[in-house]
């Protein structure tokens, strides 16, 4: 493993520049088991663009382009499209950390530990913490009535969360391609600050609640800080 931290230091974002760049687009597809055919050519300007068969819908004709010079795809026929990260992310079904550290191995690069960043980026999210606080027994029950108004004021915290994080949202536009106001609207995309046990610490109740819910883990932290959700 590349990767190095200590206590809660954060992976810089030249690292995650570093490790796009150190990733070889075509050698990364042909892993992936994605069959790339060369579209471009040398004298107009596009020889480092290839077309394969979408691996994200049923597609009887090629319809994924691939820029491996700049290591970005795009799906014609259903719109999927990303970088080196989502790609990994998407083909085999993980999330972003798991991408990150699959492509810190295959590249060679170090992670360099920083803070001031997204903790979406940190080698922290990636490792299990030094400590834990103690765990709170699960003592109540509670009904269905009050597990969707938890979830609802939880999804709400995480738009406030990337409303208020420039860095996130820098993050979400620049790097994983969600540009559009409205989808994110939509889907009610927010960010985990890792806030959330600090707000319910003195209502046991609520507390307990979003442990049930699989919000907070057995020993109170946020199981989804530091990423988009």
């Amino acid at each position: 493993m590349t990767y190095t931290s200590t206590g809660s230091a954060r992976v810089t974002k030249d690292t995650i520049t570093r490790i796009k760049a150190g990733t070889d687009m075509l050698a990364l597809c042909d892993r992936l088991g994605i069959e790339l055919k060369r579209q471009g050519n040398a004298s107009t300007g596009s020889a480092s663009r290839y077309m394969a068969r979408c691996p994200f819908h049923e597609d009887k004709t090629p319809s994924l382009s691939v820029n491996a010079g700049k290591g970005l795809f795009h799906c014609f026929g259903c719109g999927e499209k990303g970088d080196v990260f989502a790609l990994v992310e998407k083909v085999k079904g993980i999330g972003f950390q798991e991408a990150v550290r699959y492509l810190a191995d295959l590249s060679g690069v170090t992670a360099v530990p920083e803070t001031g960043i997204p903790r979406t980026l940190s080698a922290a999210a990636l490792e299990a913490p030094q400590r834990e606080p103690e765990a709170r027994p699960v003592e109540a029950t509670f009904t269905d009535k009050e597990r969707q108004e938890a979830l609802s004021r939880v999804v709400a915290v995480y738009e406030t969360n990337l409303a208020a994080s420039p860095e996130a949202e820098e993050y979400l536009r620049k790097t994983r391609g969600i540009t559009d106001n409205q989808v994110i609207r939509y889907f009610r995309t927010g960010y985990a600050n890792g806030n959330l046990e600090k707000r319910v610490a003195a209502d046991s109740r609520q507390y307990h609640l979003l442990q049930e819910l699989g919000i907070l883990n057995g020993q109170g932290r946020e199981v989804f800080t530091g990423c988009l959700v």
